[in-house]
């Protein structure tokens, strides 16, 4: 298509962001593309991946010594913690498999006393420590963010308690307020029920 310019000349139509020739589904489903997992992102610690493709290596010169084959990820074992990754290397040649390893470092504690469950991530704190200031949610946290929030949440109610001890209020712990909620279907949709049947609402709160 043909249109003109700002001096008036013919010029051909471009778009200002044209869109990408290929998506990505598109490109994991083509049938030439091989293991699409090794085009996508993960964090690694560099110790951590220099030990899992050193003593990959030499254990597969040991085991299969005249094999010429690539070592890759396998992504079928791959097993994800939080941030972290849990990885191993197979050759597609010979068959061998290295031993899994951790791509991160567990959580120190000040106390041997063994906990419950898996040992979180030092890397997952670390992360949530960064996030902070943004509106994320997380599991775990670190005790120092623990005793921060709190010290905040205690500094702000005793700024609440002056703030309506001077507008001369009778009862300073308390805080006068509205809220109203609104649900993401109406509510003449779902079962017969007195109650509103919803899976979300949003609710706003008004001093």
């Amino acid at each position: 298509m043909a249109i003109s310019n700002a001096e008036g000349l013919p010029s051909n139509m471009k778009l200002l962001r044209p869109k990408p020739t290929k998506a990505a589904i598109d490109f994991c489903m083509d049938s030439e593309v091989q293991h699409t997992n090794s085009y996508t992102y993960n964090l690694y610690r560099p110790i951590d991946l220099e030990k899992l493709w050193n003593s990959a290596i030499r254990q597969h010169n040991r085991q299969h010594k005249h094999c010429t084959g690539y070592l890759r990820f396998d992504s079928k074992n791959s097993r994800q913690w939080g941030w972290g990754w849990t990885e191993q290397l197979y050759c597609e040649t010979c068959g061998y498999v290295s031993e899994s390893c951790k791509m991160y470092e567990d959580e120190k504690t000040d106390n041997d006393i063994p906990k419950r469950g898996r040992r979180r991530s030092q890397l997952n704190l670390g992360i949530q420590t960064a996030l902070m200031a943004a509106s994320k949610t997380a599991n775990h946290v670190g005790e120092k963010i623990v005793t921060m929030s709190k010290a905040s949440m205690e500094s702000l109610r005793e700024k609440d308690v002056a703030d309506i001890t001077t507008c001369g209020l009778e009862k300073p712990d308390l805080i006068n307020a509205e809220m109203d909620g609104r649900y993401n279907n109406p509510l003449f949709n779902g079962d017969r029920t007195p109650y509103q049947g919803a899976t979300q609402v949003t609710m706003t709160l008004c001093e």
